[in-house]
């Protein structure tokens, strides 16, 4: 073979090579993304619960909780 046809066949290689690494670090931005969103979310949780625990400290239950605490349920019979 010639100069030629070895070069073009190690670019040809190096060419296959790089779309490999380059489908593999796609997937792994996938399922990083993933992995971060559902994190993400359980911190956006937690703050949430968080705040509506202070808002409670500060504030007391909502109108419609006191209200429904102060009023007892009677079944029906």
């Amino acid at each position: 073979m010639g100069v030629l046809t070895e070069t073009a066949m190690r670019l040809r290689d190096e060419i296959i090579a790089l779309r490999h690494a380059r489908v593999a670090l796609r997937g792994d931005l996938l399922r990083q993304t993933g992995e971060r969103r559902t994190r993400v979310s359980a911190l956006c949780g937690g703050l949430a619960r968080d705040r509506a625990g202070a808002h409670r400290a500060w504030f007391g239950p909502a109108p419609a909780k006191r209200q429904a605490a102060a009023v007892p349920i009677v079944p029906i019979r």
